[in-house]
């Protein structure tokens, strides 16, 4: 689940990442319970870069879910397949703590 994802969203944001996006948080971790949804981060260059790539993260379904402090942290957080299905990516500028949060929920889990 993660690799497919991972393959849909590095092509958008190619402009801007700094390293491979990675697989986080519990479900990255073999035998952990888990919630039912794939954490990944992404560690880009600038928080702006990352802003002109949001209707291309779109168009793949990959949908803008703000959290509260997202904007004061200069960080993104975005769904996939659907907000109400809220699962993450986290892009960051490792110089300024700015992230894209990225998620998945796994198939066949409800939402919470």
């Amino acid at each position: 689940m993660f690799e497919q994802q991972e393959r849909i969203v590095t092509p958008t944001l190619a402009g801007c990442l700094l390293m491979p996006i990675e697989h986080i948080g519990s479900t990255s971790v073999p035998g952990l319970p888990a919630k039912p949804i794939i954490d990944m981060l992404g560690v880009v260059d600038s928080y702006d870069a990352v802003a002109a790539a949001l209707s291309g993260l779109a168009d793949v379904n990959w949908l803008l879910a703000p959290e509260p402090g997202d904007e004061t942290a200069r960080k993104y957080s975005l769904c996939y397949p659907s907000i109400e299905l809220r699962s993450a990516i986290h892009p960051r500028d490792p110089r300024r703590g700015e992230t894209v949060a990225l998620g998945r929920r796994l198939p066949g889990s409800a939402g919470r």
